[in-house]
C-alpha cells in the first residue's frame, strides 16, 4: 500500500508505506518527516525535491529509499514557464554531472521517481549520432539517449547494430531505474574494480540480474536475446508491474530452443509486445542482442512500466 499528499498547488507525492517504515526505524529520534519542492533558478531549469526525516533535536536526516520510489506529480502550471517543458527532459544533478532520472509526462503534469531528495534540472533534448537515421531502432535510441540511458560508442557513433554486453545492458537498466548499490561486490570476483562494477552490483541487489556462478557475472559475454528477455522481467517485477494475470502461453517454432528458465519471461514480453520474434514466427532465443534492439525493448518495458 501507499501514503499520498497533495497540496494546494497540485503538488502530489506518493510513497510506499513498507519500504518508508523500514527506513524510518534507522531514523533515532524522529520528530517529523519534511517533503517539500521548490526552485533554485527562476528560470525554473534547477528545482529541488526534498523528503527527510527531522529529528527531536532538529536535525535532518535523508530518507533514501531502497525498493520503491518517491513519486512526485507536478502540474506544469507549477512552473513559471511551464509550456516549454513538456519538450525538455529532466536529469538530477549529482556530483556536478547531469544524470538519469525516471520521469514521464501525462496530462499536463511531470511524474517524477526518485529515491531520495534530489536536486534536479530540464534540459533540451540535444542528443545526435550519425549512424542511426536509416535505423528502424532510431526513435527508441534518440529517446534514450537524449535521458541519459544508453550513449554512443564513440562521439557522434552508436552503432546500433553491434551486440552488446551483460555488463553494457546492466549499466543502461541501472541508470533507467536510478539503482544504486548498497552492498558489496568482492563476492562477485570478474566485476571488481571494472567501470560498471557498481552498475551491475545495483542490478543485483534489485533482483533484476543473477550472477552465472556464486562469484561470477561473466559481463563482457554477449547478451542473447532470451537473457535479455529475462532481464526485462526483471525489470517489471522490480517496479511491482503485475505480470501474474498475463498469458504467457507462446508459440514460436524454435520454442524447444529456448531455455527454462527463460519461457515464462518470453510469453511475458510477447503478450505486452516488447519482444514479439520473427515475422516467421521464430524468437532466435541464443542469437545475440544489438545495440538498437536493446533501445526497442528497454524502451517499451520503460514505458509499459510507467518509468519513462
Amino acid at each position: 500500500s501507499s501514503l499520498k499528499l497533495q497540496d494546494q498547488r497540485g503538488v502530489s507525492v506518493k510513497v510506499n508505506i513498507s519500504d518508508l517504515n523500514r527506513e524510518l526505524k534507522l531514523v533515532k529520534d524522529l520528530e517529523k518527516i519534511e517533503v517539500s519542492i521548490s526552485q533554485i533558478t527562476t528560470k525554473d531549469q534547477l528545482f529541488e525535491v526534498d523528503f527527510t526525516a527531522v529529528k527531536n533535536d532538529g536535525k535532518k536526516e535523508s530518507i533514501l529509499l531502497n525498493d520503491s520510489y518517491i513519486e512526485y506529480t507536478i502540474p506544469y502550471s507549477f512552473f513559471v514557464s511551464g509550456k516549454n517543458l513538456k519538450e525538455k527532459v529532466l536529469f538530477k544533478v549529482a556530483n556536478a554531472e547531469h544524470v538519469s532520472v525516471p520521469h514521464s509526462s501525462k496530462e499536463k503534469q511531470i511524474i517524477i521517481k526518485v529515491k531520495q531528495a534530489e536536486q534536479l534540472i530540464f534540459k533540451d533534448a540535444l542528443v545526435d549520432f550519425k549512424d542511426v537515421a536509416s535505423s528502424s531502432y532510431a526513435q527508441d535510441i534518440y529517446y534514450l539517449a537524449n535521458r541519459g540511458v544508453v550513449k554512443g560508442k564513440s562521439e557522434g557513433i552508436y552503432a546500433p547494430n553491434d551486440s552488446i554486453t551483460r555488463a553494457q545492458f546492466a549499466v543502461m537498466i541501472a541508470r533507467a531505474l536510478n539503482l544504486q548499490a548498497s552492498g558489496d561486490s568482492t563476492k562477485i570476483k570478474d566485476i571488481r574494480g571494472k567501470w560498471y562494477e557498481q552498475e551491475v552490483q545495483a542490478v543485483m541487489e534489485a533482483g533484476i540480474a543473477n550472477g552465472t556462478s556464486a562469484t561470477t557475472f561473466n559481463p563482457e559475454a554477449k547478451l542473447s536475446r532470451q537473457q535479455a528477455a529475462s532481464l526485462m522481467a526483471g525489470v517489471l517485477r522490480y517496479v511491482q508491474f503485475n505480470t501474474e494475470t498475463i498469458d504467457g502461453n507462446i508459440q514460436f517454432k524454435d520454442i524447444n530452443k529456448i531455455a527454462g528458465y527463460a519461457r515464462e519471461d518470453i510469453g511475458i514480453l510477447n503478450t505486452l509486445s516488447i519482444m514479439t520474434g520473427s515475422a516467421s514466427g521464430e524468437f532466435s532465443p541464443t542469437a545475440n542482442l544489438t545495440r538498437g534492439q536493446m533501445a526497442k525493448i528497454l524502451k517499451r518495458t520503460l514505458n509499459i512500466a510507467e518509468i519513462m
